[in-house]
């Protein structure tokens, strides 16, 4: 082999290896197959109307703690010094001073007499010290009582003469008991805030519940939406190139001379006509696909957003028979707004039953027991004979709190109390108009509730028809399509020999592109009216398969409070 076939050689075998040994690396972003259910699982756990209207029962339930925490008991502890110095008014603090004059033997009556005008002038001082502790249970009853049971402690010094203790511990324990018996009698009664703490949860998760199936519903109508724009799409390309086979064959038959011109012309207006009808098919798309990830809760910023969604599921027909009796009946049991209508009513009757106990008078009757105790030390005592001479020293004796508490651990020195105390409003124009008002307002709830009532069954009349008219449509749409198919099948022949124009035929030929595009549209409608349908009877989340309670909100997500 010579020297230029081997580099020809080479050279050609480099090109085949750079033209198609190496396979050309794409870019083509991969789309997402997804069905309804998938979507409808991606917006319950995502979507962002949802997960705030998830918040509403959580911020109810920390309202039903809230009121709750009215009959939490309260225990508490009060410690208390104080320091007094005070002139004395007691002729037995000055036994000192008399003792000691009665026993100087130079002391005369005048000296004894001019020394207690001196006190008088200059009151004796009696300095006191007193440290307490006093502690406290009380527990607030839902029957509309209340109880309560208190230890005092205290330790006193004194330098009065008067007192036996100089030092001395006191203790007392006592409890006591509180009962209403017209006013505010009654668990219901006492319950009232919590009751109706417990019903607004109840409302907001029924306003929790129809975000989701309004959320459902909008999915329901997206998906469909989009399904109903790729078919479209097909169609418009589908007529796109029915117009460009026309213009295909009017250019061989004008340059055959069997056509005029101008059918070129026509051919070419109706082609551009159609690429018109593709670029809005395409945007269409687009938008369709935009609201669907809008709803599912995609993240703008995630690869996924910008992936094609492609639908898993057409607009085949699914039967259903809709009866108007069973719907309402259904509707009736399942809105969300009679649900919220009736609960409405049931927080007017706690309110209205609380209000009426308001009118009563006030009957509260008190029981209260305690026991007491005392112990302390005692100076030394000095004992004289009846000449005033000194016997002797009775020693100091001493006790402390201990001693004072096992007073009360006997049961001794026991004081008990019991009490009514009646109260009589006069007039009571304040509970009087606060019951009536609540009375004219339950009346309009009542109101209210029936309006709701005749709304819901005008709404799901009007949904039924819907359903009834979008299945009836597509079977005139199906069977228009048929037909305009046979008609343009008749037309292209008649064009062929001769006994028609491509105005006709382009006309003929639209007309079946909007058949069809009609056609397509009648089942999406009636997809989503059949979705309205279950939206308007209230149970769409159930015929979807969701499931509030599986729902974590982020409420639930969130951390616990530090303790």
């Amino acid at each position: 082999m010579t020297r230029s076939r081997r580099f020809f050689l080479i050279a050609a075998v480099f090109a085949l290896f750079l033209s198609g040994a190496v396979p050309a690396q794409t870019d083509e972003v991969q789309p997402l197959r997804l069905s309804l259910r998938e979507c409808v699982t991606a917006a319950f756990a995502h979507n962002t109307e949802i997960r705030v209207d998830s918040f509403l029962p959580a911020l109810r339930e920390q309202d039903i703690l809230s009121q709750e925490a009215a009959f939490d008991p309260n225990l508490s502890f009060t410690g208390r010094y104080e320091e007094a110095s005070s002139p004395t008014n007691n002729f037995f603090d000055l036994g000192n001073f008399l003792t000691k004059a009665q026993t100087d033997p130079n002391a005369s009556l005048s000296q004894i007499q001019n020394n207690i005008f001196d006190i008088f002038a200059n009151p004796i001082a009696i300095d006191t010290t007193t440290a307490s502790l006093n502690s406290a249970y009380n527990d607030p009853l839902r029957w509309g009582a209340r109880w309560s049971s208190t230890l005092f402690i205290a330790r006193s010094t004194s330098n009065s003469a008067n007192a036996f203790f100089p030092e001395s511990y006191y203790a007392n324990l006592q409890f006591e008991y509180t009962q209403s018996f017209l006013r505010g009698f009654g668990r219901k009664t006492n319950e009232t805030f919590i009751t109706l703490a417990r019903v607004n949860r109840q409302i907001d998760q029924e306003t929790f519940r129809k975000r989701v199936q309004d959320t459902l519903l909008e999915v329901e109508s997206a998906y469909w939406t989009l399904v109903y724009e790729r078919q479209d799409l097909d169609v418009r390309n589908e007529a796109l190139d029915l117009a460009q086979e026309l213009l295909r064959l009017n250019k061989i038959r004008v340059d055959v001379g069997t056509l005029p011109p101008i059918d070129i012309t026509q051919a070419e207006a109706g082609v551009a006509s159609r690429e018109e009808a593709v670029i809005v098919a395409q945007a269409n798309i687009a938008n369709a696909e935009d609201r669907l990830r809008r709803v599912m809760g995609l993240d703008p910023g995630s690869d996924d957003w910008n992936r094609p969604i492609e639908p898993t599921e057409d607009l085949g027909t699914v039967e259903r028979n809709a009866v108007l009796d069973s719907e309402i009946k259904k509707a009736l049991d399942n809105r969300t707004d009679l649900q919220q209508a009736r609960l409405t009513l049931e927080s007017a009757d706690v309110t209205l039953e609380a209000q009426r106990n308001q009118l009563k008078y006030r009957l509260d009757g008190t029981a209260a027991y305690a026991f007491q105790g005392l112990a302390g030390d005692t100076n030394p005592i000095d004992v004289f004979d009846p000449n005033g001479n000194r016997r002797g020293t009775i020693p100091a004796f001493n006790s402390g709190v201990p001693d004072a508490l096992e007073f009360i651990r006997k049961g001794r020195f026991p004081t008990w109390s019991v009490s009514l105390v009646l109260g009589i409003p006069i007039g009571n124009r304040s509970a009087e108009a606060a019951y009536t008002r609540d009375s004219l307002q339950k009346q309009q709830d009542v109101v209210q509730f029936e309006n709701l009532k005749q709304a819901a069954i005008v709404a799901v009349g009007v949904a039924v028809r819907q359903v009834e008219t979008d299945r009836k449509r597509i079977d005139a749409a199906e069977k228009n399509r048929v037909l305009q198919e046979k008609t343009v099948e008749a037309e292209q022949k008649k064009f062929e020999n001769g006994l028609s124009t491509s105005f006709e035929v382009l006309q003929l030929q639209r007309d079946l592109s909007e058949a069809r595009s009609s056609e397509n549209a009648a089942r999406r409608d009636y997809r989503i009216s059949l979705a309205n349908l279950d939206a308007v009877t209230g149970v769409l989340e159930k015929k979807l398969g969701v499931s509030l309670e599986d729902y974590e909100s982020p409420a639930q997500q969130a951390a616990s409070p530090a303790e």
